[in-house]
């Protein structure tokens, strides 16, 4: 399978925690480029990946309202990369939208490497949990 390819399926996992780890190596490492805060920076192994998941999809994310719009998939050799809009309900019922990239390294056991960008301003802006005066 392309790089550009393994990334695209990936980001179409979204959502899915048990088919975006299916597609990883065991020693993969993970960084959500997202500033200093929880649950950003790098997470290595699947334990590790596993656990970011669990701490974004459900939490945050309704898993079953995930929904990706891929814009491009580009690849070369063992690297992918791929522009995409995700959408998703919060688990608090609010509307979610936001644009990422996302990079990966690929080898014959699976994604090695994965590298996810996003606006942390429209993150901060739209998952901000409602307190309870505004709800």
């Amino acid at each position: 399978m392309s790089a550009a390819l393994a990334a695209r399926k990936l980001v179409e996992a979204f959502g899915s925690s048990e088919a975006m780890l299916a597609q990883l190596a065991p020693d993969v490492v993970w960084t959500l480029h997202f500033g200093t805060r929880a649950p950003g920076g790098s997470h290595t192994g699947l334990a590790a990946v596993r656990t970011l998941m669990q701490q974004v999809f459900g939490p945050v994310y309704r898993p079953e309202t995930v929904r990706v719009s891929v814009h491009d998939a580009f690849g070369e050799g063992d690297r992918g990369v791929v522009r995409l809009q995700m959408q998703a309900t919060t688990s608090w019922g609010a509307p979610y939208v936001n644009e990422y990239a996302v990079f990966v390294r690929t080898s014959p056991v699976g994604i090695v490497e994965v590298n996810e960008y996003v606006d942390g301003a429209k993150i901060t802006q739209q998952l901000s949990p409602p307190t309870q005066e505004r709800r």
